[in-house]
């Protein structure tokens, strides 16, 4: 009779993951089963490229590394992981594919473009009219920044 390899429970393990995660935080668990019930290990691929390591006995990944989503210009991640039985050894490994959609949190303040804003009126000013326009960017608006992602509020003056 013939061991047969192992079979991961997904080909494709989906998972989203929040940018700014520590060091070592877990990312999701991939799973394997054997038909003959021999113990499963585990092996992460190269194309991680250490950015995520896997725990050869449970199968749960974690990051390596906190990933900025802005400053590193990731938004995705996607490498193959591997499981093999102790009676075939890792020269029989199967393969599943880890895709993680880094997830972007609200962690940078917008910048206003052109600032302080300072402007003398004539009092005889048209009310509603433009006097002039404030502009502003955030890091974590998408690109391209959807319509009316910023709010603006006038706080003190006149």
């Amino acid at each position: 009779q013939v061991n047969q390899r192992p079979k991961f429970s997904e080909n494709q393990f989906i998972v989203t993951f929040k940018e700014e995660e520590p060091i070592g935080t877990r990312v999701t668990q991939v799973s394997a089963t054997d038909a003959e019930g021999n113990t499963i290990s585990y092996e992460i691929g190269s194309d991680a490229n250490g950015k995520f390591s896997i725990d050869q006995s449970s199968g749960w990944i974690t990051s390596n590394i906190s990933i900025d989503r802005e400053t590193s210009l990731v938004q995705s991640i996607q490498f193959t992981v591997y499981a093999y039985d102790d009676a075939n050894g890792p020269q029989a490994k199967v393969s599943a594919t880890v895709s993680i959609t880094i997830e972007d949190i609200n962690d940078n303040t917008p910048v206003f473009q052109n600032a302080p804003y300072q402007k003398r009126i004539s009092e005889d000013v048209s009310s509603g009219s433009t006097i002039f326009t404030v502009t502003a960017t955030d890091a974590d608006m998408p690109d391209p920044p959807a319509k009316d992602l910023l709010t603006f509020t006038i706080v003190d003056g006149n």
